[in-house]
């Protein structure tokens, strides 16, 4: 009889995020025959949307969208009814556990403990005693990096030996054999773009998107004829940001672009047509966007902190975003000189071969049958 593993896939019914790229990878060509993988979310119909290679009765709904009763009341019966082995969660488990059962938790960053100046009080107070609670009540213990593996071990008094990396990875959508002629086709005719340097992330003050406006703004870039483009969902206000971008539209009003919610396919395009992509973010658990833009073969520029720090591949153009001068002239240095078709070539192939989901999935199913067996 099989392993049953559930799956909290509740983030699914959401917008884009880390974690919904983490579980769509790990789970999405899980095809080991000792282990049978379901899935539990509102919307039962885009789940099968997002893992089209899993039967009917992989998919569970659940009724409740308030995140108190899922992990309450829903998850606690579900496990019950249908004799779970292991569920899946990220960062918070249920409250009350199943002893028949072995919870998986992936806590994917502890940054509000390392930069506090960056989230809420609440949001801190609350989240450490939860993130600490579960993580500590975990039978498998998951996170994404490096980086993070040693910052929930110090913060949370936890082994490092008991914390096991999965890291994030490059979905096989983004292919560095994409026409780039063809995407800048794509991005001109559906966007009226053509010359362009690209941010993707949620913007909000740890991602750093102020210093990058100001780049541009001191660079004179749209006076080169280059637009700044952000993707990504707006978090707060931010008033010293909104004044530069204002202050760079009123020197040209084709210079700046925000768009909210891209496709994933024109994401990939956006990566593909763009000048340069530039990932300037204070702190990050992982940090996908630059690899994923890298792996098109796309001049990448990425801050050298916290998980990033290992994406050492990018050279010269790993810089210090608390440095405003390593980021104006890593651009210019990008904008400026060709890059060789072979080492933007050999960086895409380091991050194939580094940060792959099957790389992450022989991680967990190790663990897996470790705790299965445990004596073997």
């Amino acid at each position: 009889m099989a392993i049953k593993i559930l799956v909290d896939a509740h983030v699914f019914d959401g917008l884009h995020q880390g974690s919904r790229t983490y579980l769509k990878g790990l789970y999405s060509d899980f095809k080991d025959e000792r282990f049978e993988v379901f899935f539990a979310a509102n919307d039962i119909n885009n789940l099968k949307k997002e893992f089209p290679g899993f039967e009917e009765k992989s998919f569970i709904k659940l009724n409740s969208k308030n995140k108190f009763i899922r992990l309450g009341i829903e998850f606690p019966r579900i496990i019950k009814k249908y004799g779970f082995d292991f569920a899946h969660f990220n960062y918070i488990l249920p409250l009350f556990l199943n002893k028949k059962c072995k919870y998986i938790n992936t806590l994917h960053d502890v940054l509000f403990l390392d930069f506090p100046h960056y989230f809420s009080w609440m949001y801190r107070v609350k989240n450490k005693l939860l993130f600490k609670n579960s993580a500590r009540r975990s039978d498998i213990l998951l996170t994404v990096s490096k980086y993070s593996k040693e910052k929930i071990s110090a913060h949370f008094d936890i082994p490092k030996q008991k914390i096991d990396i999965t890291p994030n990875a490059v979905n096989k959508i983004f292919n560095d054999d994409i026409d780039k002629n063809k995407s800048k086709k794509i991005v001109e005719e559906k966007f009226n773009l053509t010359k362009y340097i690209l941010f993707v992330s949620r913007i909000e003050p740890r991602k750093n998107h102020l210093a990058l406006v100001n780049a541009f703004l001191n660079l004179e870039l749209y006076k080169r004829g280059y637009t700044l483009v952000f993707s990504g969902k707006k978090e707060g206000n931010q008033k010293d940001l909104e004044n530069r971008i204002e202050l760079l539209k009123s020197k040209d009003s084709n210079a700046f672009l925000h768009i909210y919610n891209l496709s994933e396919k024109d994401v990939v395009h956006f990566y593909n047509a763009a000048e340069i992509c530039v990932f300037p973010s204070y702190c990050e658990g992982f940090g996908i966007p630059p690899l994923e833009s890298a792996s098109l073969r796309t001049p990448t520029i990425c801050s050298n902190q916290t998980a990033m720090s290992d994406f050492d591949f990018f050279q010269e153009k790993h810089f210090n975003p608390y440095q405003n001068d390593e980021l104006e002239r890593a651009i210019e240095a990008a904008l400026n000189s060709e890059e060789e078709h072979r080492k933007l070539k050999i960086i895409a192939q380091k991050i194939k071969a580094n940060y792959s989901w099957d790389i992450s999935r022989k991680v967990l199913i190790k663990r897996l049958l470790q705790v299965i067996f445990p004596d073997t």
